[in-house]
């Protein structure tokens, strides 16, 4: 994800570059062609550039910068027209494309905060998981987007509409205009339902994580008390072992004093059955004797 998301900055990135090369292109030409008395050839060409811009837009998949390019293209095609018709001086129109092509700087500066804003979004992305929830609401904000930029080109359908039945003349173009904006439309309700799925699934994804998560802590919290339980089993019969083994050492050690005092005790004996069998001896002899 984060991937795609610094692939769509360097994208907006380039396409702010490029809007702002064919702003100042476009105002070089505009300032000499109406010098020159070309004013209308200058409007032709503009809204070439802005074909141009949108086509760009298009192939970067920016919705926004499409709708913008399309309201302007708009503008251009009926304000200077009026005032052509009106004979308004040359420097009345060049207020006009100056404020235009200030209108489309505006546009670029906002075009470069959306860069900047989304790479702080990116930078978020990047932390860690708990972040999902802002995620959520980042696409949950873009989904309205959508649908909002849904309803400006349903709007836009319909002043088409009205425009065909006053502009026979460009009838093909203006019917190619509209069956465009109703693909990009399908497109972008496509777009706003896939969204949808992943939101979805990424919820779906959150809350079995959470629950693994539990689980998993709940396992090992029953590890750990029946592992210290154990523990605590074994040094209790390590301590009683302990003890027996103190109580048979005693016990022997015992042991070995009667078997000492039962050997002095033999050997008492047989010195006394020596010492009376010696009596009995001297005995016999004095009787001998006499």
């Amino acid at each position: 994800m984060s991937d795609l998301f610094l692939q769509k900055e360097q994208e907006l990135l380039k396409l702010n570059e490029e809007i702002n090369v064919k702003t100042k292109t476009v105002l070089q030409k505009t300032e000499k062609n109406v010098s020159k008395g070309g004013v209308r050839k200058t409007v032709s060409r503009k809204k070439s550039e802005d074909r141009e811009t949108k086509k760009s837009a298009k192939e970067v998949n920016v919705p926004s910068t499409s709708v913008t390019e399309e309201t302007v293209e708009t503008c251009s095609d009926a304000i200077p027209e009026r005032m052509a018709r009106k004979n308004v001086s040359s420097e009345g129109l060049i207020k006009f494309l100056k404020a235009k092509v200030s209108i489309l700087q505006d546009e670029v500066d906002t075009h470069q905060k959306d860069s900047l804003k989304n790479s702080e979004q990116l930078q978020a992305l990047q932390e860690s998981q708990k972040n999902l929830e802002s995620v959520r609401d980042q696409l949950t904000n873009k989904l309205n987007a959508l649908h909002s930029q849904q309803k400006k080109l349903e709007a836009r359908n319909e002043e088409l509409e009205l425009k065909l039945k006053n502009r026979d003349v460009d009838l093909t173009k203006q019917s190619r205009d509209l069956e465009a904006a109703r693909r990009e439309s399908k497109t972008l309700a496509q777009e706003k339902s896939t969204l949808e799925r992943k939101l979805l699934k990424s919820q779906e994804d959150h809350e079995s994580t959470k629950q693994s998560l539990a689980s998993a802590y709940e396992r090992e919290k029953e590890m750990r008390e029946r592992t210290r339980m154990e523990k605590d089993a074994y040094e209790k019969q390590v301590r009683q072992l302990r003890k027996q083994r103190l109580n048979l050492i005693g016990a022997y050690k015992q042991q070995l004093l009667l078997l000492d005092n039962l050997k002095r005790q033999i050997v008492c004996l047989e010195e006394a059955k020596m010492i009376d069998f010696a009596e009995k001896e001297f005995t016999k002899i004095l009787d001998w004797g006499k």
